[in-house]
């Protein structure tokens, strides 16, 4: 395949029929009558000097979601490749989706963006798939990105900037995947290798977090430090004490089940730091307040931490 000169909008290309993408967009959506076009529009602004496809599953929205799908889909038909359910399949199986589209995806990289999340660099797949293209040894790149709040007005930095901090990229290996989360889905492009996506299929809790991981025990990773989207953050997040312990020990169950399959001491630590974060917001959430001393004295964290999280306790206890 014969790349463009320079990266034009992917909206203004125009590629023969027999010419493959090198990239497949994967967006997932339901429901997001409110947010798509601005997912979608994220993807048509993209600058690129190579043919991409997107690849819309709209899961039986009940909204105007699928309308505006349709759409695009009347406006560029040799770009936009979507699905539309007639019967959502989240509810009836997860990773099913995932399966999908990662089956009818023909690019040899995949980038991922939600329906409720968009981009904002149009230089965004550019950067990434170049990168990729010249270091076959990554397998998974990653970019910085903003998080607009509940109100749909204010923007603020990712979970991770002091991490991050002024670095022009990270190595992504499994200590920094399992301890600070950069791989947010809306930045993320992979390379289509059907191994890696296979392996990650056997594994039950389907999550992101099981699917990067699966990349990153197959190769490297790599975080670019520029800001290249927006994740929306949605009511009903995880901002209560009840929730975020219900968040806790649902990722202690897939990392269990990662390490039984893995079996690492990264995967272990990891464990141990979540069933801390456990302890924390059970005592937070239960009504007697009473100091979990076995609970404390069973993780297998240094001594020094277990101190602190009894000080912690302690400290909230008090103030009651």
């Amino acid at each position: 395949m014969v790349n463009l000169k320079e990266p034009i909008a992917i909206s203004e290309q125009n590629w023969d029929d027999n010419i493959s993408p090198l990239v497949s967009i994967q967006c997932i959506t339901y429901n997001h009558e409110k947010y798509i076009k601005d997912a979608i529009e994220g993807f048509l602004m993209q600058k690129t000097n190579f043919p991409v496809e997107i690849l819309i599953h709209d899961d039986a929205s009940t909204d105007r979601t699928a309308e505006i799908i349709r759409e695009y889909e009347l406006r560029y038909p040799n770009l936009f490749k979507p699905i539309y359910q007639v019967e959502n399949q989240y509810s009836k199986k997860k990773g099913v989706i995932t399966r999908i589209q990662n089956e009818r995806a023909k690019g040899k990289y995949i980038a991922k963006c939600e329906g409720d999340d968009y981009w904002t660099d149009p230089l965004k797949l550019q950067k990434q798939v170049a990168f990729l293209e010249e270091n076959p040894e990554y397998v998974l790149s990653c970019h910085n990105y903003q998080i607009l709040d509940f109100d749909g007005k204010s923007l603020r930095k990712e979970y991770e900037h002091k991490f991050v901090n002024n670095k022009e990229s990270i190595d992504i290996d499994e200590e920094v995947f399992l301890n600070h989360w950069i791989t947010k889905t809306l930045s993320v492009v992979l390379i289509n290798d059907p191994k890696i996506f296979n392996e990650n299929s056997k594994i039950k809790n389907q999550r992101d977090l099981t699917l990067f991981y699966t990349f990153i025990k197959n190769g490297k990773g790599i975080f670019h430090n520029f800001y290249g989207g927006v994740y929306r953050k949605q009511k009903g997040g995880v901002h209560s004490s009840n929730s975020a312990l219900q968040a806790e020990k649902e990722t202690l169950k897939i990392l269990e089940e990662l390490n039984f399959i893995y079996n690492t001491k990264a995967l272990q630590k990891k464990i141990q730091f979540v069933k801390r974060n456990i302890i924390y917001y059970n005592f937070k959430s239960s009504d007697s307040k009473s100091i979990p001393l076995r609970e404390i004295r069973n993780l297998k964290i240094s001594l020094k931490e277990k101190f602190i999280l009894l000080g912690i306790l302690i400290y909230n206890k008090l103030k009651i």
